[in-house]
């Protein structure tokens, strides 16, 4: 990698400033070098490659894995190491964003949400009257509703029918 950047600017190949810090940002993802060589090789200034070290090994310290740095490149990279997910909505960074609120979340002692799940959702509610509408809307609720809980809702449906005595006006409030 490094050899091809020096060869590069040896032959005046015309590249990308963002060329230049996704080629120094894959030097740094592998591991290869001192901060001089990879400078060097990258045309990069040794301060940059300074922050893209930290910006690695915060990443990795997340739990974010190398090939994931690496496919994403230095900017996208860098934003996630400020905290700033919200411009890739790949489903891979939907699921990093996914396991890192579901960390927050176990933070707080969730095992009560599940005992207790009707102050969990007014708790949601409390955070915002829009949440609970919203996470309705979502897929990942559908789908988790499709394979666990529609059996339930059946089983509310007929215990309701049984209990008004006629089947087909069942429904369920949320």
């Amino acid at each position: 990698m490094g050899l091809a950047g020096r060869l590069n600017d040896r032959e005046k190949v015309k590249i990308s400033g963002s060329e230049k810090m996704n080629s120094a940002w894959r030097m740094v993802c592998a591991g290869e070098g001192s901060i001089r060589q990879q400078s060097v090789y990258s045309g990069v200034a040794k301060s940059t490659i300074s922050n893209m070290r930290n910006v690695k090994a915060a990443l990795l310290s997340g739990r974010r894995p190398i090939a994931q740095l690496i496919n994403a490149g230095w900017k996208q990279s860098r934003e996630w190491a400020h905290g700033k997910t919200h411009r890739d909505h790949s489903p891979e960074a939907l699921e990093m964003m996914a396991q890192d609120m579901a960390k927050e979340l176990k933070k707080l002692k969730t095992t009560s949400a599940v005992k207790s799940p009707h102050v969990f959702a007014r708790a949601i509610e409390i955070i915002s009257p829009v949440l609970p509408r919203r996470l309705v809307e979502s897929d990942p609720f559908w789908d988790a509703l499709h394979t666990t809980g529609r059996m339930l809702l059946d089983e509310i449906d007929a215990e309701e029918a049984e209990g008004n005595g006629n089947e087909g006006d069942a429904h369920v409030e949320f």
